[in-house]
């Protein structure tokens, strides 16, 4: 296939994906809001930001190398090198899952229950939290992998919608059998949706990837390191500044506040959306287009993509701007109403990230890591910084102009040093969106005339 009929049907396909995502994830949390009272509800979102960070520092930026290393080795023919680095992979995974998660269960959580959180539902999930971190870790390394094999239809799949839908299924039968939830029981639903996914996405890489693969013998330890280190660093603190937000009004404020936080926070991922698309499309192209020296089509890769999905994010902006209390009040339930502030705030840092495009892709995928940390770890830090000054007073609203305010200095400064760096700009602008949409228009009618 070429470049744009990968993109096209790649494209298509995570469009499909997200759009169940989305879907599934305001269903799920109107089940969580109707089943959990609002402090249930704010445990639960620090319970999910626990195991997002867990499971990110048990990969140790290996969920961002495969991608990287399977796409190359792909492109450069090297099959023997992609089996050793998979491998590899796997070990350093593994290993570090077992450490992450072991630690989180016979001390790490209790510490965070009780001098960071100050929660006993906290206390009391520390069990499930480290299974949640291990499923967690594997889910997004099953998805990275589907990525960098080109297997963009399945990597849609597992990169979350599957999860979100045996997860709104689980709750939906607690709901009509039992009428109500526990924390646990919300939690343990979580865990049940990302075992099935496990269990089928490696039966899956199995049997499409692996066994197709060569027969060698060998491990590639210290490149999978030297490239996935760099990436974990950034990877990591992108991650972990942008959840200490929540992190610091939980042990700033009131679990109430939290969850207010936490209700905003996933409402203003749709925004988001359209830039999510392409960042799990692109990545292994522009691995491919990076290794093969193209750097003209690679620059028109990263402008044409950035503006196609700026117009659809900027509908979601205004949508949520104008509708903000109401969509909270229909999504959450009326003690939710509040947040329509918080809201606002997290969906313009959003705006702002959408029309930057994806120079983080582009500086991962281009060796760059470490300019990448240090664009991304300056402005996350800052936007904490604001925060740790008006979540004090502010409380939810100082966290969501934090958050917002370091996300939009983060991908300022990221684009900024792709520019000076590698001489590509990645931002969106109208020429390239009508571009976009001349070369969709091709790829479809290409597809057509095929299929006569």
């Amino acid at each position: 296939m070429s470049l744009g009929e990968r993109l096209l049907s790649g494209g298509v396909w995570m469009a499909g994906s997200r759009g169940i995502q989305a879907l599934c994830g305001l269903l799920l949390s109107m089940l969580l809001a109707r089943m959990l009272s609002p402090d249930e509800m704010g445990v639960y979102f620090v319970l999910a930001s626990i195991a997002l960070l867990g499971s990110t520092l048990a990969q140790f930026g290996t969920h961002q190398a495969i991608v990287k290393l399977i796409a190359g080795g792909l492109a450069l023919k090297d099959e023997v090198g992609v089996v050793r680095s998979i491998r590899s992979i796997v070990i350093i995974a593994v290993i570090g899952s077992a450490v992450v998660a072991g630690g989180y269960w016979v001390g790490a959580g209790e510490l965070l229950a009780k001098h960071v959180f100050e929660s006993q539902g906290v206390a009391l999930t520390v069990g499930i939290t480290a299974v949640w971190i291990v499923l967690r870790s594997a889910q997004m390394l099953i998805s990275k992998a589907f990525r960098g094999f080109q297997n963009l239809k399945l990597a849609a799949v597992y990169e979350g919608a599957q999860t979100q839908l045996l997860n709104v299924v689980a709750l939906a039968f607690l709901m009509i059998f039992v009428g109500h939830a526990t924390l646990t029981q919300a939690v343990g639903a979580t865990l049940i949706a990302l075992a099935i996914t496990v269990l089928t996405g490696v039966w899956l890489i199995w049997k499409y990837h692996w066994s197709r693969l060569p027969a060698v013998s060998g491990v590639a330890l210290g490149r999978t390191v030297r490239l996935s280190a760099p990436l974990f660093v950034s990877s990591f603190s992108l991650l972990a500044i942008g959840e200490m937000h929540l992190w610091l009004l939980g042990g700033m404020s009131t679990v109430e506040q939290v969850a207010i936080y936490g209700a905003g926070f996933r409402l203003m991922k749709l925004v988001q959306l359209p830039l999510t698309l392409i960042n799990h499309v692109v990545p292994p192209s522009v691995a491919e287009l990076f290794a093969q020296g193209e750097k003209d089509k690679l620059e028109r890769l990263m402008r044409t993509t950035a503006s196609l999905v700026a117009l659809p994010a900027c509908l979601l902006l205004m949508l949520l701007l104008v509708f903000s209390e109401n969509v909270l009040g229909i999504v959450y339930g009326e003690f939710f109403r509040s947040g329509a502030l918080v809201l606002s705030i997290l969906a313009a840092g959003q705006a702002v990230n959408v029309f930057t495009g994806s120079p983080g892709v582009l500086l991962q995928m281009s060796d760059q890591q470490s300019l990448l940390v240090y664009a991304s770890v300056g402005g996350g830090v800052f936007g904490l910084i604001v925060s740790l000054i008006l979540v004090g007073s502010l409380g939810a609203v100082g966290a969501a102009i934090g958050y917002a305010t370091g996300l939009a200095v983060q991908n300022i400064l990221m684009a900024w040093v792709a520019w000076r760096k590698l001489d590509i700009i990645s931002f969106a602008s109208g020429q390239y969106f009508l571009e976009a949409l001349r070369l969709l228009y091709r790829q479809v009618c290409e597809r057509v005339e095929k299929r006569q």
